[in-house]
C-alpha cells in the first residue's frame, strides 16, 4: 500500500486567465492551417510541429492538466523558492477556483 504523504500543503494559487487577442487568434489559425511550415496542413488537427509551436509561443508549453487541450487558466503556486505551474481549460478548472456568479 502506498502511503506517501507530501511534506507540504499546496498554498493558495495565483490564478491567471490566459487571454488571446484577435491578432494572436489569427496567428494560431494561420499556424494550424499551414502546419507551421507555410504549407497546407495534413489532416491531423492538433499534432506535430504546428501544435508544439503554438503551445510554446502562447501557452508557456503548458496544456490542460486533465485533457491536454490548450489551457484557459494558469495556476501558480509558490513553494519553497520555486513556482509550480498548472494549466487548465475551462472545463477542467477545479470548482474551488471557479468564479462565483
Amino acid at each position: 500500500m502506498n502511503t506517501f504523504t507530501p511534506r507540504f500543503d499546496k498554498p493558495k494559487p495565483i490564478i491567471t486567465k490566459i487571454v488571446i487577442t484577435e491578432e494572436q487568434q489569427e496567428d494560431i489559425k494561420h499556424i494550424l492551417e499551414t502546419n507551421g511550415y507555410g504549407k497546407k496542413r495534413l489532416p491531423s488537427a492538433q499534432s506535430g510541429y504546428a501544435f508544439r509551436l503554438i503551445r510554446a509561443k502562447y501557452f508557456n508549453n503548458g496544456l490542460c492538466h486533465n485533457c491536454g487541450k490548450f489551457p484557459s487558466y494558469k495556476l501558480s503556486y509558490r513553494l519553497e523558492g520555486i513556482t509550480l505551474l498548472e494549466f487548465y481549460c475551462d472545463a477542467h478548472l477545479p470548482d474551488e477556483f471557479k468564479e462565483k456568479e
